[in-house]
């Protein structure tokens, strides 16, 4: 399955999919956006916000690799509430396949950076469209207790994250402006997240922005 160019659409005519919700509701998924590349179709699709980004819900169609942003005209059809969507996503999120990797693992290869560790990814089983997976905070407070520290996370694209235990190593000033020259002079701008840094506080088992 590729999403990574697939079409991921507000209108669901343009893919001829309609179906009932048991038939769709186990294909539904959350996925994460700036705010800039969805806000000329809020007014039409189901979303929340998360911090300064926005959550969107969207149906796979795992044969066509394809998606449909979920709109608000679907869930009356359905005659389901935004609250049953969100609850349903978020379940099928959790068997998503997410997991933590070293970036060395991800591209098969080591690439030492002087000064920097062996950075972890967070993304899906896909590598697409991850970056919903920091919003399962069960996975980055195991991640977190099993580095024994709090986490700075890297908006690396909306596909991943990078982990980065907050160990003192590296500031948060620091780690933003890595993010916005990978943003700048790396990052295409379909894949684009955010130029900010956040933070998972293991404590309080919250994600916030850091800078």
């Amino acid at each position: 399955m590729n999403y990574k160019n697939s079409i991921i659409t507000e209108n669901a005519s343009e893919l001829n999919y309609g179906c009932s919700w048991d038939k769709v509701k186990a294909d539904i998924y959350p996925m994460l956006f700036p705010y800039k590349s969805c806000e000329n179709y809020l007014s039409k699709i189901v979303y929340r916000t998360f911090l300064d980004l926005v959550v969107c819900y969207c149906i796979r169609i795992p044969d066509r690799g394809k998606g449909v942003l979920i709109t608000a005209d679907m869930l009356d059809e359905w005659k389901i509430t935004e609250e049953e969507l969100k609850e349903q996503a978020e379940e099928n999120l959790k068997m998503d396949g997410y997991e933590t990797l070293r970036m060395s693992e991800l591209i098969g290869e080591s690439i030492p950076c002087e000064g920097m560790p062996d950075m972890t990814v967070l993304t899906n089983r896909y590598k697409e469209y991850g970056a919903a997976g920091i919003l399962y905070s069960a996975l980055l407070r195991d991640y977190s207790e099993l580095a024994g520290h709090n986490l700075i996370l890297l908006p690396s694209s909306i596909h991943e994250w990078i982990l980065l235990p907050d160990d003192g190593r590296f500031s948060v000033e620091e780690m933003r402006q890595l993010v916005n020259d990978v943003n700048r002079e790396v990052l295409s701008e379909k894949d684009y997240l955010s130029n900010r840094v956040y933070y998972f506080d293991r404590k309080k088992n919250e994600v916030r922005i850091a800078a």
